[in-house]
């Protein structure tokens, strides 16, 4: 275990100079799988105190020192800038205690990112899976249909959604069985038809063929993880 280093005895000095004795603080009960916070001042020791005899961890020892004494009842924490500095205090019997000293004005924890959003798209198409009873080889053929619709989506040789529909429909018919995977394809019909409308004889816009082509790519990333 780390003893208190030169420059922070000198920190001790000084608080003793300016009759300022150390804050003593008992630590709190242990949490499972949580971290209880305790403030202490840049520079001054903090004093604090175990119910019992028990082991000491300093995490984050970067930049501060910890002096145990009496069996392990009690340690001297010591940091001269502002942080947060986390300890783990394992007693001979019990859950450790896992404790955050807040060194000064130091910002606090930031929040863990939110979890992400269950994909709509993804979840539609692994209950239309379902209801299929599909297979993983079904749903890479259906894959790499839509890998090459993507490439199709660009072409513009292609003039409008109804040809496009038309080509993606031909190539499907070399690349994935007759009724494979219907439940599937109504999803996706439904989907495309969000960004491509009724199929038209008007000429295609190059808005709607990058919101097809990112559908189709978006539909054969998800199938090949089927």
């Amino acid at each position: 275990m780390r003893r208190l280093s030169a420059t922070l005895l000198l920190f001790a000095v000084s608080a003793a100079i300016a009759a300022l004795p150390p804050d003593v603080i008992e630590l709190p009960a242990p949490a499972p799988g949580k971290w209880a916070e305790v403030k202490a001042t840049p520079g001054r020791i903090l004093r604090l105190s175990a119910t019992g005899p028990a082991k000491w961890l300093l995490v984050d020892d970067q930049a501060a020192d910890l002096e145990v004494c009496g069996d392990g009842k009690r340690a001297n924490f010591a940091a001269p800038r502002p942080g947060r500095y986390r300890l783990i205090v394992t007693a001979d019997k019990g859950e450790p205690s896992r404790v955050v000293v807040v060194v000064g004005d130091a910002p606090p924890e930031p929040d863990p990112p939110p979890p992400p959003k269950p994909d709509a798209l993804k979840k539609k198409l692994q209950e239309a899976y379902v209801v299929d009873k599909g297979e993983a080889a079904d749903a890479r053929q259906l894959a790499a249909l839509y890998r090459q619709a993507v490439k199709l989506a660009a072409d513009k040789t292609i003039p409008t959604t109804k040809e496009l529909l038309r080509r993606v429909r031909v190539a499907g018919e070399s690349l994935v069985e007759p009724g494979t995977l219907s439940e599937v394809r109504k999803v996706v019909a439904g989907e495309l038809a969000v960004v491509l409308g009724a199929p038209s004889d008007d000429p295609i816009t190059d808005g709607q063929r990058l919101a097809a082509a990112a559908v189709f790519g978006k539909l054969a990333e998800i199938l090949e993880g089927f």
